[in-house]
């Protein structure tokens, strides 16, 4: 979802940092995985989705 869009953010910080951060190193639905960054750690997957979700 787009940054700051609380209403599309919601739901899927319901499901658990764990849980977002699994579905981008392993990617979802039409997600690749990692997001093609391969150098990205768990870590900064982390912090962007809390950017994002800001």
């Amino acid at each position: 979802p787009k940054r700051g869009d609380q209403e599309a953010w919601t739901p899927r910080l319901a499901k658990g940092m764990g849980t977002l951060v699994q579905h981008v190193t392993q990617g979802f639905k039409a997600m690749p995985p990692r997001g093609l960054c391969m150098d990205c750690s768990a870590e900064d997957y982390q912090a962007i989705i809390l950017w994002m979700s800001e």
